[in-house]
């Protein structure tokens, strides 16, 4: 029997977790980090999406200076918020969608669909 789609990405690009970490790693050692009002802010509000979702292990949120992305999570433990999308949201509601939208995206296997049709 042939390995499935999920097995070949694992064989290919390590487990998971291993691969988040290696992106956190790189994220962090490129950009500045709000350390902050706005860094506070962000982690509080991923601290109370945590609570609520599934699946487990909790997040850690993080606002980053310089990021591709306006925000994104990776496997493993990590969400990141791009500064220029954060600063200028004046509700914690509207930092919580930007959050849940990102965990949104790995908890539904958006990558690995995307990647299944390629």
């Amino acid at each position: 029997m042939g390995m499935g789609l999920r097995d070949r990405l694992r064989a290919l690009l390590g487990a998971p977790t291993d691969l988040g970490a290696l992106y956190h790693r790189r994220v962090i050692k490129g950009n500045a980090v709000d350390l902050g009002d706005l860094g506070r802010r962000v982690g509080v509000v991923a601290e109370r999406l945590n609570r609520v979702r599934d699946p487990r292990p909790a997040k850690r949120a993080y606002v980053v200076s310089d990021l591709e992305y306006e925000a994104m999570t990776v496997p493993g433990q990590h969400v990141y918020v791009s500064h220029a999308l954060a600063r200028p949201l004046e509700h914690d509601a509207a930092l919580a969608f930007v959050v849940a939208h990102a965990l949104a995206h790995p908890a539904l296997h958006h990558v690995m669909h995307r990647l299944a049709t390629v």
